[in-house]
């Protein structure tokens, strides 16, 4: 190894070799040299190297110490320095004045040269700090320096591999703008942890907010049909309609026309429905609904009532509906022309942009002093906020997250029950060498192909998504009841009523006809009948006349030959009763002279009897005590009396009987017999007729029995002589009939005393009774013989006197009699006489009255005939009247039906358009974003508050920020007035700069130092605005 300025040297390092001593230097270090040029002043900076100042060059620093204000000195003998950095230097500077200045300046211009072994380009000016100054006389300052390395040195040292702890650098290399131009690559060196004074963000300097309903909206059907057949539908409109009064054929009565039916104001029996089961509105998913969307303008109340009146069968499809901006949709070619309005099919937008934000500065709203501190762009000091329109947080992104342009996106599903939205930001997370999204192709339903792009960004860190709110339709219920039963309920009620109503009136213009038919048929046969029935009544008059002429002649003649008849029967009849009224007086004198004198022996026979019975009783009771025998004897007796005494009743009756039938005795006459019938014969048979021809006789047998109970035949054919000559035979016959029963109580008595005798006799008891019956007779008292004889004697003088009394009532009889007779027959004269005039007259007025019957009953049967016909004529238009007017009022109630059946009808529309709407499809998810039309997206931008922003911001603009950044090359000044370096590591590389001094370089770097641009500008310029 050589040295270049020890030309004479030997190589270094060799053996024992001294180089040092090979130079001999001359120079006095502890000296200057005379033309030294001292330059006291006055600096900003100082010796602690806090500030410094970092001039571009040596001519530049140069420029300024020599420029700069102070003393300046210049040696004009060799000064001798001594170690001014710990001795000083004694200065020719009075203390008052060196007290002044804080900086020394040496300027080693001309001398340097001069100084043996000195390199032309070595260092000829130092700077030194003066840290101390002493007097050492008036003149005289002794001061104390310390050498300003940075000054001397930095300028010849380079800077290599600073890692940078903090400093302005970073802020400088980054500005705003360029950091948010892409804040996810820019933001590099400002992601250090530093300074914050808040914990939070709430202080929102910006906001962009998104109406995701914004531009025009659609409203969305989800039909049952495609577009087909909701145009088909469509093409078939129900035809408005009003309540028509019927025409009615004048005629028949049938309907002709009219008669339309309101019932909700459209008639929509024509409009059939077309749908279909399967669809898909998504082309991926099998919903089984198209959707079709209409302009929401478009779409009103009065639309929507019209269609659904008038088109029942699209309102009989629709199964959903919601709201959705039309920009969301993706409209097909196809599409539906409904009442005037398109109805396109539609699919929702799988990816639709809707705005872009690009990051500001000035959206961030960072105060003046601060607004260029990059660092306060990022988090925590500022961060993007997502909300939705009601202020809900969706996301929070710290902005070095970003690219600085944030993408909105939207995608939507239509394919009904499935409605949602969702919005989400791109632009967040993904490099910018990287695509946004990939591609990816899909097979549709149909067979077809779709690409689809899958974002790469984040966003599941800022995706917002919500169900489509879904509404109901308030349908009316007439619109409803159309719908569902407007052809049950109104077309086939209307045609049924029709067809009700025809029919009926077909059978009441039948059952009209028919009657009419049935009474003309019934005046045709009345009007025969009674021509017939005249024409026979006065064949019959005629021949009643001629049989009336007949029969009256006939009975004149019989009346005649009758009353001729009845006046020889009444004479003879005349003459017969007054000869039996003779004679009646003759037998009634008889009879009643008998009776008297019967009536009186009678009695005196009964006396005796009674005497003699208890005179036998006494005797047997006197003779024989058995008083069995004396009872015997006593009931025989009382028997024995009874019989006889009823036989002889019996005979005198029959008698009597015979004799009043014999001569024809009048009813009269025969009645005042039968009054003394039991006279005579009576009074015989009480005095013992018969007594001692005992019917007893025999032991009971009836042989002996007297034949009083017979009737004579001769008596009965008087009986009926008298009856066929007009007498009353009644009393005759009960006579007869008393007789028979007499005859019958006879026998019966008979039987009687045979059983009582055959019970307590024997034959010697009856011999015994029979003797003391002749023993009874025999002895009859004297006293009873003369009371008997004085009776009889009594009896006679009263018999006389009723003889002369009967023979004067006999001529009396006898004049009444003829006087009978004569007026007898002269009735029967005149009777005769007046009979025949009756039956003349009756001849006469019998024909007379025939005459006038025959023209009384032909004109009757005429008038008959007239009034039948006039009646069957007035029954005939009666029947028809009543007939019609049956068919009439018939007809009447049938329209009142018909009517009533519309009336019905239109009632129930009636009620039915009264009782409000009913829903058709469903509400679901509704929203108060949508109700208050805050349905958007909102990005802000929130910092820390303005107190921390300052303070981070302050000590940003003094120190700048933390860092870990190397920086190969550094170039000190960076920012328009000071920048501050503190750095953690560093490499100095100086050639000419003692290794002392590279150290001290780097201790001021670590420390942390401001390097300034100016020196004059140390400490007098505003931080705020270094950037």
């Amino acid at each position: 190894m050589t040295f270049p300025h020890l030309p004479d040297s030997t190589p270094f390092p060799a053996n024992d070799t001294h180089v040092y001593r090979q130079y001999k230097n001359t120079f006095d270090y502890n000296m200057w040299t005379p033309d030294t040029r001292l330059k006291l002043c006055n600096v900003n900076f100082r010796d602690d190297y806090h500030d410094v100042v970092k001039f571009a060059d040596d001519d530049e620093r140069d420029s300024y110490f020599k420029n700069l204000d102070g003393e300046s000195v210049t040696l004009t003998s060799a000064m001798y320095i001594a170690r001014a950095d710990s001795d000083g230097v004694k200065l020719p500077v009075p203390y008052a004045t060196m007290q002044k200045y804080n900086y020394l300046v040496i300027d080693f211009t001309k001398n340097i040269g001069k100084l043996p072994l000195q390199d032309a380009d070595v260092q000829i000016t130092y700077h030194y700090f003066i840290t101390d100054i002493r007097a050492d006389s008036p003149n005289t300052t002794t001061v104390m320096l310390e050498r300003d390395v940075w000054t001397d040195c930095i300028n010849h040292v380079e800077l290599r591999n600073l890692a940078l702890e903090r400093g302005h650098a970073p802020l400088v290399e980054t500005t705003p703008t360029q950091l948010l131009e892409n804040p996810l690559e820019n933001s590099i060196d400002m992601l250090m942890p530093d300074v914050s004074y808040a914990d939070g963000n709430p202080r929102i300097t910006a906001a962009s907010g998104f109406n995701l309903n914004r531009g025009d909206m659609s409203i969305c059907f989800a039909l049952t049909c495609d577009a087909t057949q909701l145009g088909e539908m469509a093409s078939h409109v129900g035809v408005p309609t009003s309540d028509t009064a019927p025409v009615y054929d004048d005629e028949t009565g049938a309907l002709s026309s009219g008669f339309e039916w309101d019932a909700g104001g459209f008639d929509t029996s024509g409009c059939a429905g077309e749908y279909t089961p399967f669809a898909s509105a998504d082309d991926f998913t099998a919903n089984n609904l198209n959707i079709f969307a209409v302009d929401s303008e478009s779409v009103t109340g009065t639309y929507l009532n019209d269609l659904f009146a008038r088109c029942p069968q699209i309102l009989g499809a629709v199964r959903f509906m919601c709201v959705i901006p039309t920009k969301c949709l993706r409209f097909s070619e196809e599409k539906a022309v409904v009442l005037g309005i398109d109805w396109f099919v539609v699919q929702a937008k799988r990816d639709n942009i809707l705005t872009t934000y690009t990051l500001q500065p000035s959206d961030f709203n960072i105060p003046t002093d601060y607004a260029n501190i990059t660092k306060l762009y990022v988090s925590p000091y500022s961060v993007l906020e997502i909300t939705d329109g009601m202020g809900n947080e969706i996301a929070t992104l710290r902005v070095e997250d970003t690219r600085g342009r944030l993408t909105l996106h939207e995608a939507a599903s239509i394919a009904m029950p499935l409605a949602r939205r969702v919005v989400w930001f791109e632009g967040i997370g993904c490099a910018a060498s990287l695509p946004q999204s990939l591609t990816m192709t899909m097979k549709k339903l149909n067979g077809g192909y779709e690409d689809t792009e899958l974002p790469i960004s984040d966003i599941r860190r800022a995706v917002m998504e919500w169900d489509i709110p879904l509404y109901a339709l308030q349908v009316r219920e007439s619109d409803l009841l159309r719908m569902r039963v407007y052809n049950k309920q109104v077309r086939q009620r209307r045609d049924a009523a029709i067809t009700s109503y025809d029919n009926a009136v077909r059978s009441a213009n039948t059952t009209l006809t028919n009657t009419n038919a049935s009474a003309d048929n019934a005046l045709t046969n009345t009007n025969a009948s009674a021509d017939t029935a005249l024409s026979n009544a006065n064949a019959s008059a005629d021949t009643s006349l001629t049989n009336a002429n007949a029969s009256a002649d006939t009975a004149m003649s019989n009346a005649d030959s009758s009353a001729d008849t009845a006046l020889t029967n009444a004479n003879a009849s005349a003459k017969a009763a007054f000869d039996n009224a003779a004679a009646t007086l003759i037998l009634t004198n008889q009879t009643i002279g008998w009776r008297e004198r019967d009536w009186n022996q009678l009695y005196v026979k009964q006396y005796l009897q009674n005497y003699t019975r208890n005179k036998v009783v006494k005797t047997a009771q006197n003779y024989n005590t058995d008083t069995t025998q004396v009872e015997c004897v006593s009931e025989m007796w009382n028997l024995t009396n009874a019989y006889a005494y009823q036989s002889a009743t019996n005979e005198n009756l029959n008698a009597f009987m015979d004799a009043s039938v014999v001569e024809g005795l009048t009813q009269a006459a025969l009645a005042t017999l039968m009054a003394g019938t039991i006279g005579v014969a009576g009074a015989e048979a009480a005095a013992g007729v018969g007594f001692t021809d005992s019917p007893f006789a025999g032991s009971g047998s009836h042989a002996a029995m007297p034949t009083g109970g017979s009737v004579s035949r001769a008596r009965v054919s008087a009986v009926g002589q008298m009856a066929s000559l007009g007498v009353a035979v009644a009393p005759i016959t009960a006579m007869q009939n008393q007789k028979t029963l007499n005859a019958a109580n006879l026998l019966s008595m008979v039987d009687n005393n045979s059983r009582i005798a055959d019970k307590y006799y024997s034959d010697r008891q009856k011999s015994f009774k029979w003797q003391s019956n002749n023993l009874a007779n025999a002895n009859i008292s004297d006293t009873a013989e003369n009371k008997i004889a004085f009776d009889n004697d009594v009896a006679d003088q009263n018999f006389d006197r009723t003889t002369k009394n009967l023979a004067d009532t006999k001529n009396t009889g006898d004049a009444n009699n003829t006087r009978t007779y004569n007026a007898a027959t002269g009735n029967a004269a005149r009777t005769n006489s007046n009979t025949k005039a009756v039956a003349s007259a009756t001849n006469t007025t019998t024909k007379e009255n025939a005459r006038r019957t025959n023209a009384n009953t032909k004109a009757v049967a005429s008038a008959t005939n007239t009034t039948m016909k006039e009646n069957a004529r007035r029954t005939n238009a009666n029947t028809k009247s009543i007939a019609k007017s049956a068919r009439d009022t018939e007809i009447a109630n049938l329209r009142s039906n018909m009517e009533l059946a519309r009336l019905d009808v239109n009632r129930a529309y009636a009620d039915s358009g009264s009782s409000g709407t009913s829903e058709v499809g469903r509400y679901e998810a509704l929203s108060l974003d949508d109700s208050l039309g805050r349905r958007a997206v909102t990005l802000k931008i929130r910092t820390q508050p303005l107190g921390a922003l300052s303070r981070a911001g302050d000590y940003f603009s003094r120190f700048g920020v933390a860092s870990n950044k190397i920086y190969m090359e550094p170039t000190l000044n960076m920012c328009k007035h000071f920048t501050y370096w503190k750095a953690s590591e560093l490499t100095i590389i100086g050639a000419h700069v003692l290794p002392r001094f590279v150290s001290v370089l780097r201790d001021i770097f670590e420390r942390g130092v401001t390097v300034w641009r100016h020196a004059d500008e140390i400490g007098r310029v505003d931080i705020h605005k270094n950037l």
